[in-house]
This record gives structure tokens, sequence and C-alpha cells, in this order.
């Protein structure tokens, strides 16, 4: 789940650039129980949200380390 002081909250799939910058993909997102599949780019990250990524284990790992520590 993507922490609380995360520098990810509140901003967009779009802003992060997690794609561009770890090769991973962002396919669905878990928020308070429902499921958002596909989700657009406009999609606003909030804490406590669950990102499912399409990835190698690199990728993914690399998406994690920037929603957590330096998005």
């Amino acid at each position: 789940a993507v922490p609380q002081g995360s520098p990810a909250v509140g901003k967009s799939i779009r802003d992060l650039r997690i794609r561009e910058k770890t090769g991973a993909s962002v396919v669905a997102v878990y928020r308070r129980g429902k499921h958002i599949a596909n989700p657009s780019p406009d999609t606003e990250v909030m804490a406590e949200d669950i990102l499912i990524l399409l990835g190698d284990e690199k990728e993914c790992g690399g998406a994690k380390e920037l929603i957590e520590l330096s998005a």
C-alpha cells in the first residue's frame, strides 16, 4: 500500500512517470475495497492505495521504491 507520507500521495499516475522511470505499468488500483481496472493516467494516487503493477521483478521493485521514497 502507498504509505501515508509518500511523496506520491496526491499526484497522478502520469505525474509520477512510473512507466517512464522504471518500466513498470500500473494496471489496476485497489482503493478502500474497490477495484479500479486500467486506471486513467489522471488517476490520483491516495494514501493506502494498492497499485497493481505489470513488469518484471526489477521494474516492479523500482516502482515500489519510487512510490515509497522519492516520487
